[in-house]
């Protein structure tokens, strides 16, 4: 929902909640401890209102959270409750991430908040620590999505400091969860090594930033390794599972659940999320999530020679793709 339609969903909300020729601007500046002057531009649609601002008001006027982005209160009409955050546009970028992070913020601040990550290759929480896999990432979603044409090299990919920020808050609102628990696809290093002898096969990326992104990935299974021998987080104690399912999912998903605020993200592609707080939406995917980890493979609990093969399985995947990327040098 964009910010016209939204402010005019509050601006409904609030004549039914204080009928008569009320003025609505020093109520909304009292509730989110903000200026007159920021409160008059929200609710005229001029500038946004922030996730954790729409969750301040719901609370206030004891209105679901996802009903704020209805524009009728009927169950069934929306049963979804979704909106897109679309990050193409750079003026919008840096308002729409510090939202996300309301969000997770507002989440994490409850003591029993749990992050439920479904993901066919790597999470987004890798971008943060992993230069070179979020530059591949976001070249391949540049060629996938916009073509050759508007492609530049992984070496010349650039993230902005907000970006960034948003990458590292983000992971440590994942780490500072009670409990986080991963789905990932059993081929995940696999479809990574296949996708780099790829681009280096047509030209879009050189040898050596090949081997910059395989660096990465090695770091990335030591890490995860690690992590599934020890199940907690260090020097947080938070539990952390790592399931593999042989499933292809169509997007990634993230699922937040906590005592404040329950949150599903659909990433369509690279870093667009759909976003739904509908409690419908939430179950669906809540118990779809259960579903799926049940018929999952666990490595996080698993025999120690099982959980071993597995990972230099992943290692064998990177050393396969280097040595084919080596032979083609050679011919």
């Amino acid at each position: 929902m964009d910010a016209i339609k939204l402010a005019k969903r509050i601006r409904g909300l609030l004549q039914e909640r204080f009928p008569g020729n009320y003025n609505y601007v020093p109520l909304l500046s009292d509730i989110l401890g903000v200026h007159e002057k920021t409160v008059h531009k929200k609710l005229r649609g001029d500038t946004q209102f922030s996730m954790m601002e729409l969750y301040t008001i719901g609370k206030k006027l004891d209105v679901p959270f996802g009903e704020l982005f209805n524009e009728t209160a009927h169950p069934d009409k929306y049963p979804m409750e979704i909106y897109m955050q679309d990050f193409s546009n750079g003026r919008e970028n840096d308002e729409l991430m510090r939202q996300t992070l309301d969000a997770f913020s507002l989440a994490s601040s409850s003591e029993n908040c749990r992050y439920y990550i479904a993901a066919n290759t790597v999470p987004d929480i890798v971008f943060a620590d992993y230069p070179w896999i979020a530059r591949f990432s976001y070249m391949k979603w540049v060629y996938f999505t916009k073509g050759v044409e508007h492609t530049t090299s992984v070496s010349e990919v650039e993230f902005n400091e907000t970006s960034l920020d948003f990458y590292r808050r983000y992971r440590d609102y994942i780490h500072s969860s009670s409990r986080t628990i991963y789905i990932l696809h059993v081929d995940m290093t696999r479809t990574i090594a296949e996708d780099l002898l790829f681009f280096y096969k047509i030209h879009v990326i050189s040898e050596d930033e090949a081997r910059q992104v395989t660096e990465d990935l090695y770091k990335l299974i030591d890490n995860c390794e690690k992590l599934c021998n020890k199940g907690i987080i260090e020097r947080r104690d938070r539990e952390v599972y790592f399931f593999f399912s042989k499933i292809l999912l169509p997007n990634d998903v993230i699922i937040i659940e906590s005592d404040e605020l329950n949150l599903v993200n659909l990433y369509a592609n690279y870093h667009n999320p759909i976003t739904s707080t509908g409690i419908n939406t939430f179950n669906t995917f809540r118990q779809w999530f259960s579903l799926w980890m049940h018929s999952s493979n666990i490595i996080s609990a698993s025999d120690p020679e099982q959980r071993y093969e597995f990972f230099q399985k992943q290692r064998e995947y990177l050393e396969e793709m280097q040595e084919k990327i080596a032979g083609m040098k050679r011919d």
